[in-house]
């Protein structure tokens, strides 16, 4: 016969081979949301970009970690150094910091994104004209479109004309047809002060329909 078994531990249940290997727990690098520096419109258009990248990538990172998201988040009122927060408190705002909150700062952003530097709407024409061209040398019509349309929306995104845009939406139909011949005016060739030849009724320097005495 043979010996008794030797009882199995809970240490070998991991298999045969004996690994005994611990799944390793993921690390997770701080996310550092984008500083505001300044509040002009330029710079705020910038910052908000980079802070809705900032923002997706938290709120994908709490999907996988099961992290809290309003732990992980930072709020915007703490990634701006208190000197220029309490400047534009008090200058802009005429408030307190201590009366300031995330809320009221983000609104008083939004404010500043929604009125264009010095209360001038930029040339969007201009602009479109200089940076927006459709890529001939991609032979995928598709592809083609789908970049073009990419780009201008980068366009908005960058130079900050979303409002523009809904504007432009929101026009009667009307409106939207003289819209484009405000950028895109026929130019005329100035008439010459005269013929070569003369008025072809008295020889005079000008057109015959200028002459005094045709009838």
């Amino acid at each position: 016969m043979s010996g008794p078994q030797q009882k199995r531990s809970r240490a070998n249940t991991a298999g045969d081979d004996g690994d005994t290997s611990q799944p390793t727990t993921k690390l997770w690098t701080a996310l550092e949301p984008p500083p505001i520096v300044c509040f002009s419109h330029e710079a705020l258009v910038k910052w908000r970009r980079e802070r809705e990248l900032y923002e997706a990538a938290v709120i994908a990172r709490c999907q996988e970690s099961g992290e809290s998201l309003a732990t992980v988040m930072r709020p915007v009122i703490s990634t701006i150094h208190r000197r220029l927060l309490k400047t534009f408190c008090e200058l802009e705002l005429k408030t307190s910091v201590s009366e300031m909150t995330n809320d009221r700062l983000i609104a008083a952003i939004n404010q500043i994104l929604a009125t264009m530097m010095n209360d001038q709407i930029p040339n969007v024409h201009a602009i479109m004209n200089q940076h927006l061209r459709m890529d001939l040398r991609q032979k995928d019509v598709k592809a083609r479109v789908l970049n073009y349309f990419d780009k201008f929306d980068e366009l908005i995104e960058e130079y900050g004309l979303s409002d523009q845009v809904l504007l432009y939406q929101d026009l009667d139909p009307t409106v939207k047809l003289s819209v484009p011949r405000l950028f895109d005016r026929p130019t005329f060739k100035k008439r010459d002060a005269a013929p070569a030849q003369g008025c072809l009724h008295c020889k005079g320097t000008h057109w015959v329909s200028d002459c005094p005495s045709a009838t």
